[in-house]
């Protein structure tokens, strides 16, 4: 039986590199856009394999992260690394996404979630950020990734 991977946030960026990077693998990927709807993705989700919470919309990553940790076999999150380096031009996605960070890290005490602290540097090279993610997935002993190249922009 296949796996099955559910991703938000699929249509273009690291999403879609993922969300191609599973097909080749031969899982069942269902992706998810912005008019999907929360409660729609939350019941569709919950059993699957793998869970990627990629998608940002002002707090809806936090949502998902809530409903789906404990119904979800594993959950990979992206984040971003302007929580260690916050963009005063973006105040609302810097909390946000330092809000989202907190939270995966309470969870992943007793959850398999990955965090996956991403830039510039991550979504122009996609086969980085899924070579760690292959790893991860056999080898789900690490809870966060950052991705930081000296003397780049945070986002």
């Amino acid at each position: 039986m296949n796996k099955t991977c559910y991703i938000t946030g699929h249509t273009k960026g690291i999403g879609k590199s993922l969300y191609d990077h599973f097909i080749a693998l031969d899982w069942k990927v269902t992706g998810y856009n912005s008019a999907t709807g929360l409660s729609n993705v939350i019941k569709e989700a919950a059993g699957c394999d793998l869970f990627i919470n990629n998608a940002y919309a002002d707090g809806i990553q936090i949502d998902l992260l809530n409903q789906l940790y404990d119904s979800v076999g594993q959950m990979i999150v992206c984040g971003s690394i302007v929580t260690d380096y916050p963009d005063p031009m973006l105040p609302e996605y810097t909390k946000h996404k330092q809000e989202l960070e907190k939270r995966v890290l309470e969870l992943s005490t007793h959850s398999s979630i990955l965090l996956l602290k991403l830039s510039g540097h991550a979504y122009n090279n996609p086969k980085e950020v899924i070579s760690i993610i292959d790893y991860w997935l056999t080898n789900p002993t690490i809870s966060v990734v950052a991705f930081k190249s000296i003397g780049e922009p945070n986002r």
